[in-house]
């Protein structure tokens, strides 16, 4: 069976919506295309570029409702009661993987968000996430360390899955994020093989079921080592599928990994 094509979203990126992609009442463009595009030229200010999006994918009512992350484990990501540099479970295990950025709790509405993407086929779906990640990231404290990524990586899915499915969300989220942000996108990684379905396994079984199943791609190997990458995904819960996908490009010699998730799980750390 033929491997299938790469499936490249830039129609969707440029897609101007005018109504809520939650509740669907319709709304208006909010930002002046020309300033958009102008920003989109000052290639000297890598963030500056998000500061002008060119439609609000939610109305103001649901974006209030996307669940925050307040304070958590600068490692993992996982929310704690006030922000720390390292978790428990950091000090004992440390992850592969450098930094976690996760704006948002993996619950309503963006758990609901998240599966009508992957389950009920609307890839633009992994657009609307990419920009409220970017909306969210612009007014915290990691705005400052977007600047220090140099290459920006996808978790990948195995050829069969993406065939099945149409998309691969993790590369649509990372090829918008790496428009807006004037960084490249390189699909460096890859699945060698499948895996089960995760959703019912503990993080130790996860681990053993993903164990050797990342590796990096020869062709994009000389423009990712030595390199700062940003290791993407829509969701992260127990850290395992980053955790050994950061161990191929450690492996490597990536030189950070910083993972850029659009949620996190509140109940499990990684």
């Amino acid at each position: 069976m033929k491997r299938p094509k790469r499936w490249l979203p830039q129609s969707l990126i440029k897609r101007h919506t005018y109504r809520c992609m939650l509740c669907q009442m319709p709304q208006t463009e909010s930002t002046d295309s020309k300033s958009h595009s102008a920003a989109h030229d000052h290639q000297g200010h890598k963030s500056q570029c998000h500061n002008d999006l060119c439609h609000n994918d939610l109305c103001e009512y649901c974006q209030a409702l996307l669940p925050k992350v307040s304070a958590t484990c600068a490692r993992c990501g996982i929310p704690t009661s006030t922000p720390v540099s390292l978790c428990g479970h950091c000090q004992k295990t440390p992850p592969s993987f450098d930094a976690v950025i996760a704006p948002f709790l993996y619950q309503f509405p963006v758990d609901y968000l998240i599966k009508r993407c992957k389950h009920q086929h609307h890839p633009e779906i992994s657009v609307l996430l990419a920009h409220e990640w970017l909306k969210s990231i612009q007014l915290s404290d990691n705005h400052a360390g977007l600047q220090n990524v140099d290459v920006i990586v996808p978790v990948p899915q195995h050829w069969s899955r993406q065939l099945q499915r149409g998309f691969n969300q993790a590369e649509i989220i990372a090829q918008t994020l790496g428009q807006y942000l004037h960084i490249d996108c390189l699909t460096a990684l890859r699945k060698a093989r499948t895996s089960k379905a995760q959703q019912h396994l503990t993080r130790k079984e996860r681990l053993m079921n993903l164990k050797n199943t990342f590796t990096i791609s020869e062709k994009f190997l000389h423009r990712c080592k030595g390199k700062n990458i940003a290791l993407v995904d829509d969701v992260m819960t127990t850290g395992a599928t980053v955790e050994m996908a950061s161990q191929a490009l450690k492996a490597a010699g990536i030189k950070n990994v910083t993972v850029w998730a659009i949620a996190r799980t509140p109940e499990t750390s990684c």
